[in-house]
């Protein structure tokens, strides 16, 4: 059964590099991560900062957990298990498009309410954008409309309506 790691602050990890012809270890400081069939690791510190700045669009907990809810079909691939070959369908459209448009952005230097470390793959992209969608959801569904509508169907959730509906 996958279990939950809190460790007090970031954490060090030692990692294999190839530099040239040869292999040398560096030290990757993380703040959380999510492993298949594994546990989640999560930064205490983190959490606690995240839950203290709210609206920033950045949340380890929710992004570790994106991570697994991608993993329930054995792959990290930005896409979760869903209902439907047209939902699927949908998802790989708007996906595509919205990781395409970050990347173009940041390209051109231009700032971006969905978090830059998302374009990096597919597995990062949905992790970042499910951040946004639970933490700046009323931006999002301004600036990203079609994004905010397919999370808001998978995650069975409107955010920001429920945002709006407490002021």
């Amino acid at each position: 059964m996958p279990s939950i790691l809190i460790y007090p602050r970031e954490y060090v990890v030692p990692e294999a590099r190839r530099l040239g012809g040869g292999e040398t270890v560096a030290a990757d400081v993380r703040l959380g991560e999510a492993w298949y069939r594994g546990p989640v690791v999560l930064s205490w510190a983190e959490v606690i900062d995240d839950s203290r700045r709210l609206g920033h669009g950045r949340n380890v907990v929710w992004h570790e957990f994106a991570h697994q809810l991608d993993m329930l079909d054995r792959a990290s691939d930005g896409t979760p298990p869903l209902e439907s070959r047209q939902q699927y369908q949908r998802w790989s459209t708007v996906m595509s498009a919205e990781l395409k448009k970050l990347r173009s952005a940041l390209r051109l230097g231009r700032p971006t309410l969905i978090d830059p470390y998302g374009a990096g793959n597919e597995s990062e992209f949905f992790a970042v954008v499910t951040e946004c969608f639970f933490d700046r959801p009323v931006p999002m569904r301004q600036h990203h409309p079609e994004l905010y509508a397919l999370l808001a169907e998978f995650y069975r959730q409107d955010t920001a309506g429920r945002l709006a509906a407490a002021h």
